[in-house]
């Protein structure tokens, strides 16, 4: 049906009137009236009782009636709707993205700047908000269930919905908004050895030797920068490196890991709350839990660095971390630095000799120019004070080369766990790697 002139005459007359009354200072918006108006809707969602007890339809056909009800052209009424919408269901404009596996992160620089990380690397997306003042708005609905205020006074916010890891920033601590999510690992690509063998991340040989020395319990630190794949390789040696019968508990900050193992336990931190939950009350749980293995998330401060050593040399073999360092010496120093902080009074050279005795094998994970991932160090410790390589990218030649037998400790950690010693002559193959009852198990229908 065509829409009748009188009709398009009168919706006109309705803008006008509405355009002189803010002239005449009848009616106070803010800069955006758009803005105003999502924000009187929510206001008064919040009045009526909580929205996430509605169901859409009810809370849209709400927004509709409080829209209706204020001074705004048709066009912005059907704007503030539209993205009243968005940000009350989901992540609104950000949902494609969220719901897109190859993307793991996803920038926004103020509302007219949003960038994707695939496989490694930056992308510009057609996402914008009208204004900043919009986009604040959108980032306190995207919040609004985790208790944590936005504003002047609480200009940073860090923050998980969902599962998703969520920073914020705020006047005046930058100019515009500012949004990062880090997607949940359950969300993207998940990888078997064969998988990120072919991604060209590592080669056969030193996939197995990672496989069978997490096998054998060796207690490993997966050290790279932000992005380089930690914890990706974190999973794939816990899913892929352990019996079927292992036990597995992660303790972390923000969930991470969310194994696909028959035995597996993730417990988490609780920071804002009536009764916050510390690591050392995880900690101090998880040892009434019976693990065989425990996984520490990022070590990024003395609250994540104690469990990591106290469940070592409590005697929970295969113990696993990660951590932002760029090499070995690093990784340790960073370690002494956050015992210290922590309040651990101890000496720096005795905090050394512990951690030298209790880091077994350190992996350095590193993301090239062009967002490629590699594994580009296999170093062994050594308890009296030293690093040596055992497998290595070779950047000049371009081929991963083992450059040392297996040191004697490591050799009798897989004796005692009966798992077959890694060797350079191994089988170009990783299918006796895979533990069958695990396969099985993975192949099941949830349910």
């Amino acid at each position: 049906m065509m829409n009748s002139p009188f009709t398009n005459h009168r919706i006109n007359l309705a803008d006008r009137a509405v355009e002189a009354q803010r002239a005449a200072g009848l009616k106070v918006v803010e800069d955006d009236p758009v803005v105003d108006a999502i924000r009187t809707v929510r206001e008064r969602l919040a009045e009526a009782g909580s929205g996430t007890a509605m169901t859409a339809e009810v809370a849209m056909a709400f927004a509709k009636r409080v829209l209706a009800e204020l001074s705004l052209t048709e066009a912005e009424r059907a704007d503030a709707l539209e993205a009243f919408q968005r940000d009350q269901f989901g992540y609104g404009p950000l949902d494609p993205y969220m719901r897109d596996p190859s993307v793991t992160e996803i920038l926004v620089d103020g509302p007219q700047h949003v960038d994707v990380e695939r496989h490694g690397q930056l992308e510009t997306v057609p996402v914008t908000w009208r204004s900043n003042a919009q986009l604040h708005e959108y980032l306190k609905a995207l919040i609004q269930h985790t208790g944590r205020p936005l504003d002047l006074a609480h200009p940073i916010v860090n923050a998980e919905v969902q599962g998703h890891r969520i920073n914020i920033t705020s006047a005046p601590v930058t100019t515009v908004d500012t949004l990062n999510i880090r997607k949940s690992v359950a969300q993207t690509q998940r990888y078997t050895p064969q998988e990120y063998v072919a991604s060209g991340a590592i080669d056969v040989v030193g996939m197995r030797l990672l496989l069978l020395l997490y096998r054998a319990g060796v207690n490993m630190l997966l050290c790279g920068l932000t992005g380089s794949g930690k914890t990706t390789v974190a999973r794939i040696l816990t899913e892929y490196g352990a019996r079927d019968d292992v036990r597995f508990i992660a303790l972390e900050d923000t969930r991470e890991l969310e194994l696909q193992v028959p035995r597996f336990i993730g417990m988490q931190t609780v920071e804002r709350s009536e009764r916050p939950v510390s690591m050392d009350e995880l900690f101090a749980t998880v040892k009434r839990k019976r693990p065989d293995r425990i996984l520490i998330g990022e070590v990024r401060e003395g609250i994540q660095a104690v469990p990591y050593l106290m469940a070592i040399m409590a005697g929970h073999d295969g113990t696993l971390g990660t951590m932002h360092a760029g090499t070995p010496e690093d990784a340790f120093h960073n370690f002494v630095f956050f015992l210290s902080s922590a309040g651990m009074n101890v000496n720096e050279q005795f905090l050394m000799q512990v951690l030298y005795h209790a880091v077994q094998v350190i992996v350095l994970v590193t993301r090239f120019a062009r967002g490629q991932r590699r594994i580009t160090r296999i170093v062994a410790v050594d308890p009296s004070g030293s690093f040596h390589d055992l497998y290595r990218w070779n950047y000049r030649g371009r081929q991963w080369e083992w450059l040392q037998p297996l040191p004697t400790a490591l050799e009798e950690r897989c004796f005692v766990a009966e798992v077959p010693l890694p060797t350079p002559d191994d089988p170009v193959t990783l299918d006796d790697l895979v533990p069958e009852a695990l396969d099985a198990w993975r192949d099941e229908e949830p349910g």
